[in-house]
This record gives C-alpha cells, sequence and structure tokens, in this order.
C-alpha cells in the first residue's frame, strides 16, 4: 500500500456497495442455435435419411418397370413374328394336305396308277344291329346297304364292285 493514496486501502477494506451487476449471456445470434440444434439434430437428419430412402424407392420402382415395359415389347414382338410364321405354315400344311396334290404327287413322282375295277375288292365289317346301332349306322353311311349283316352272325363280309 502506499502512502499516497491513504484513503484507498480503507475504501476496499470497508463493505460499501460496488458497482458490479450480474449480467446473463445473451444466446448467439448464429445460424445455429446451440440448444435447438441439440434436440433437432437427430430428428433432422432422420427425415433426411427417410425421404432420401423413399425417393431412392421410387426411382428403382420407375427403373423396374421400364425394364419391364422394354421387355413386354420385345415380347410382343416376338409373339407377333412367331403368329405370322404358323400363319405360313398352316397355309402350307393346307397346301401339301390336299387331296389333289397327293394325287399328282403319286401319279408323277411315284408312278402310281388306277387299278382297273375289276381289281378292286371292299371288305366290308358287318355288325349286328342290336349290338351297337350307332356303329352300324356309321358303317352304312360310309359303305351303302352292303354294310348290313344278311345274318345276325355275319361278321365280315367280302364283296366284289359292281
Amino acid at each position: 500500500m502506499s502512502a499516497a493514496n491513504p484513503g484507498a486501502a480503507t475504501r476496499s477494506r470497508s463493505p460499501q456497495k460496488t458497482d458490479l451487476k450480474v449480467v446473463r449471456r445473451r444466446k448467439s445470434k448464429g445460424l445455429i442455435k446451440r440448444t435447438g440444434a441439440r434436440r433437432w439434430a437427430p430428428l433432422t437428419i432422420m427425415a433426411t435419411i427417410a425421404i432420401a430412402g423413399i425417393v431412392s424407392a421410387i426411382l428403382l420402382e420407375q427403373v423396374v418397370l421400364a425394364q419391364s415395359a422394354f421387355e413386354l415389347t420385345e415380347i410382343r414382338r416376338q409373339l407377333t413374328a412367331a403368329e405370322e410364321d404358323r400363319e405360313v405354315l398352316m397355309l402350307e400344311a393346307a397346301k401339301l394336305d390336299s387331296e389333289a396334290r397327293i394325287e399328282r404327287y403319286a401319279r408323277e413322282t411315284l408312278g402310281m396308277v388306277d387299278p382297273a375295277p375289276t381289281q378292286v375288292r371292299y371288305i366290308v365289317a358287318d355288325i349286328p344291329a342290336a349290338r351297337d346301332p350307332g356303329i352300324l349306322a356309321t358303317a352304312m353311311d360310309r359303305y351303302g346297304r352292303s354294310a348290313r349283316a344278311a345274318s345276325p352272325g355275319a361278321a365280315v363280309g367280302v364283296t366284289e364292285s359292281p
């Protein structure tokens, strides 16, 4: 303590009212508030991840749908081509199945000729009418009256062509 200012020592020791005030700290005015950021940060991060996941799922679904559409278009094109091939083959089969074509092939390529009328013999199965009338009717339609059995015991008859 200095001798020049004797009153200064006594003033600091005496219980007088001081000019000090308690001042609360102000909140920072930055972009991120520290107290609120700590509460909302995990929620914000989770929401961002959820939104990114939803957007990714929607984009993936659109990609899969586009690929399926391309595959469907290709399958439809193949189906159309196969149907055209089938039509061509059916027309060719109809032409090959024609009786006139078969007869012409037999005559020209295989050298076949029509037999003489005296060489033709027909074998007719005679079925009794009492057993199965449906088969008898079919035989009569195909072979005429000669298909009817002369007697119920006759099984097969050989007739000469007229």
